[in-house]
C-alpha cells in the first residue's frame, strides 16, 4: 500500500476486519442486498480481465477501513446538524450540494415541520467502500451505505479529498435504484482507478452522459433518439408525476386555458467523481438542479390545496405561501445522480443506478 499522507484521514482498520475482504456484485432491491451481504462473506473468483484500462493498476491510496471511519464521521456530523437544525455543524466533512440541500431543508422544516420526516438518512454502516488507486488529486472513493430507518435502502456516497492537506468530504449521496442490475465492482482491498470527467474510452464521456441524462429528464425520449440512456425508476416517476399533475389541473378546462407544466434539469458544474468497474466501464456521480414550472394562460386561475387527500401537508404549496396562482408556480430541486457507463467497445447503454432528490424551495404568483 502507498504511504498515507499524515494530514489525510488515514486510520488503520483492525486486522481481519471484514471491510478488507469484500468482492461483490451489486444489484437492486432487497434480494440484491441479501446477495451483497452473502458476497461479502465469501471468497470470490477473480473477475474477467477488463478490455479497457486496468482497474487495478496499483494498491488503493487509503484502505476501506480508513474510509469507513470517514463515513462514520460524516454521518455523525449529519445527525448532529439534523438534531440541531444547524447547517454550520455540517463542516468540515459535508460540503457543496450536500450542505446546500441540508441548509435548505432546515429552512423548510422551520415552515413545515413535517418535512423533517422526508430527509434522507444515510447510516454509518458501510456495506462496501471502494477507494481509488490514483495518487493524483482530487482522490475519489465511493461507499455503499445503508439507510438509518429503512431496510433495503442503500446510498452511493461520494467521498473526495481535494488535496493532501484536506480531509475527505462528501458533496452528496444517491439512493440506489431498485431492481436494476449493477456492474461487477472490484474488491475494496484492490481499489479502482479514477475516471476523468472527459474519459473518452467509454460509451460516452461522463460529462456528456450527465448532460444527456439531464436532457432526457427534461424532454423525455425526444432528447435521446439513439436510445443511449436506459430506463430507470426515477425517469418513470418524474415523467409520470408531471403527466398526472397536468391531467389533474386541466380536467374540464377549455383548451385555450390549459395550464402548462414543464421541469427542466441542468448539470451542476464542479461536482463529479468516478471509479472504474471490473469490466473497464465506470460508476460516476454528479449533481443536477431542476425547476418544475406551472404556468397559467389567458388569465386563468389555478388553485392547489395545501394538503393531500390523507391530510398530509403539500410542502411546496405551503412554501409558496398561497394556494391560488394566476401566473406561475415554481418548485426548485437538487439531485445527486449515479450512472454506470460501459466501455465504448462493449456497447450497451448508459444505466442510471441511483438518484436522491431534494426540495430546495417554492414560489409563485
Amino acid at each position: 500500500m502507498s504511504p498515507v499522507d499524515p494530514n489525510s484521514d488515514a486510520r488503520r482498520v483492525p486486522a481481519g476486519s471484514p471491510l478488507g475482504r469484500r468482492t461483490l456484485l451489486l444489484g437492486g432491491g432487497t434480494a440484491a442486498a441479501a446477495a451483497l451481504l452473502a458476497a461479502c462473506s465469501e471468497e470470490q473468483a477473480p473477475p474477467a480481465v477488463p478490455s479497457g484500462p486496468s482497474a487495478t493498476a496499483s494498491p488503493p491510496v487509503v484502505d476501506s477501513g480508513q474510509l469507513a471511519d470517514v463515513v462514520t464521521d460524516i454521518v455523525g456530523l449529519l445527525d448532529k446538524a439534523d438534531a440541531d437544525r444547524n447547517a454550520q455543524e455540517l463542516a468540515p466533512r459535508i460540503i457543496g450540494s450536500a450542505a446546500e440541500f441540508r441548509t435548505r431543508a432546515y429552512e423548510i422544516i422551520a415552515a413545515v415541520p413535517e418535512f423533517a420526516e422526508t430527509l434522507d438518512k444515510p447510516s454509518a454502516t458501510a456495506l462496501v467502500v471502494l477507494p481509488s488507486t490514483t495518487d493524483a488529486f482530487p482522490r475519489d472513493a465511493i461507499a455503499l451505505v445503508t439507510d438509518q430507518n429503512s431496510q433495503g435502502i442503500h446510498y452511493f456516497m461520494g467521498l473526495q479529498q481535494a488535496d493532501a492537506r484536506s480531509p475527505y468530504t462528501t458533496w452528496g449521496w444517491a439512493r440506489q435504484a431498485a431492481d436494476i442490475e449493477l456492474p461487477l465492482i472490484e474488491a475494496d482491498t484492490t481499489g479502482a482507478a479514477a475516471v476523468a470527467v472527459d474519459a473518452d474510452d467509454l460509451l460516452m464521456t461522463p460529462k456528456d452522459a450527465f448532460a444527456l441524462y439531464a436532457d432526457v429528464l427534461s424532454r423525455g425520449d425526444d432528447a435521446d433518439p439513439e436510445d443511449r440512456i436506459a430506463p430507470d425508476p426515477y425517469q418513470t416517476e418524474i415523467h409520470t408525476s408531471i403527466q398526472g399533475e397536468r391531467t389533474s389541473l386541466n380536467q374540464n378546462v377549455p383548451v385555450d386555458s390549459l395550464a402548462t407544466i414543464h421541469e427542466a434539469y441542468t448539470v451542476q458544474d464542479g461536482e463529479y467523481l468516478g471509479l472504474r468497474t471490473a469490466d473497464g466501464g465506470a460508476v460516476v456521480l454528479g449533481s443536477l438542479r431542476s425547476s418544475r414550472v406551472l404556468r397559467t394562460v389567458n388569465g386563468a386561475t389555478v388553485t392547489i390545496g395545501d394538503t393531500t387527500a390523507d391530510g398530509k401537508p403539500l410542502t411546496e404549496v405551503r412554501l409558496a405561501g398561497k394556494t391560488t396562482f394566476t401566473t406561475e408556480f415554481i418548485r426548485d430541486y437538487g439531485e445527486i445522480v449515479a450512472l454506470y457507463i460501459p466501455l465504448a467497445e462493449a456497447g450497451g447503454r448508459i444505466q442510471p443506478i441511483g438518484v436522491t432528490r431534494s426540495l430546495l424551495g417554492a414560489r409563485g404568483t
